[in-house]
């Protein structure tokens, strides 16, 4: 099948959108046309053309557009038919677009090796490392050290990530989750606060210390932690409970519901009014 410049442009269109109406031997000979684009179109056709080879796709993730490359290690992650030797192929790529679509791909290709994703947490670029961060809430084949490790990154979204997966990943160290808790950025004392309710080997101390933050949300994460975590001290809910913020006082009231401290904390909130 060749291609004229008027027949490229419609295949980007048509490609874009309902590719159920081209055969799969004109996507397989548009693999192989001369513009990028038309390339890209295919690899991006090939998420939910199943009936396309994954040969197709391999051959695709040795492009030299970054572009179609990109498209490739977007689309392996439902195409599970693919090798995982193609996206580690990919891991080590020069782009660092190609790298993160690996390391998100990672969260659900768990034939992609934990080494791998170890080796990309280490990768100059934080968009790639807050993937592999977030990826390995779900990968816990990979060694809580190297989340921990990642506690110490400059870029607060990828600590914030690590706080978010010690929530589930109880293979990381309480101690480690007590010092995101000094973190200077609210959004990672916050995630910890979070995780708090359901870690308990996190000290109820250091939950109390965050009911004083002055970030409400961290304030509201403690009271909503307090449900569950019955360590917390009756008094450090009663004390929210004349909270400046309704929302920390909301959380208050739905803690102390299942805590049995409801009239101390009515008494508490009727003496803000």
């Amino acid at each position: 099948m060749k291609f004229n410049i008027k027949m490229r442009f419609a295949a980007v269109v048509t490609l874009g959108g309902d590719t159920s109406k081209l055969p799969p031997d004109d996507l397989i000979s548009a693999a192989a046309d001369a513009d990028w684009r038309i390339r890209q179109a295919v690899a991006q056709a090939l998420t939910s053309r199943t009936d396309i080879p994954a040969e197709t796709l391999v051959a695709l993730a040795a492009d030299a557009d970054y572009d179609v490359r990109q498209a490739v290690a977007q689309a392996l992650t439902s195409r599970t038919d693919i090798p995982a030797e193609t996206l580690v192929a990919l891991a080590a790529d020069a782009d660092w677009r190609i790298r993160q679509a690996v390391a998100q791909a990672g969260a659900s290709r768990t034939d992609i090796p934990a080494e791998t994703l170890v080796a990309l947490a280490a990768d100059a670029d934080y968009d790639v490392r807050q993937a592999v961060a977030q990826a390995l809430t779900s990968r816990t084949d990979i060694p809580a050290e190297t989340l921990v490790a990642l506690t110490a990154d400059a870029d607060w979204r990828i600590r914030q990530a690590v706080a978010q997966a010690g929530a589930s990943r109880t293979d990381i160290p309480a101690e480690t989750l007590v010092a995101l808790a000094a973190d200077a950025d609210w959004r990672i004392r916050q995630a910890v606060a979070q995780a708090g309710a359901s870690r308990t080997d996190i000290p109820a101390e250091t939950l109390v210390a965050l009911a004083a933050d002055a970030d409400w949300r961290i304030r509201q994460a403690v009271a909503q932690a307090g449900a569950s975590r019955t360590d917390i001290p009756a008094e450090t809910l009663v004390a929210l409970a004349a909270d400046a913020d309704y929302d920390v006082r909301q959380a208050v009231a739905q803690a102390g519901a299942s805590r049995g401290l409801v009239a101390q904390l009515l008494d508490e909130i009727m003496q803000t009014i």
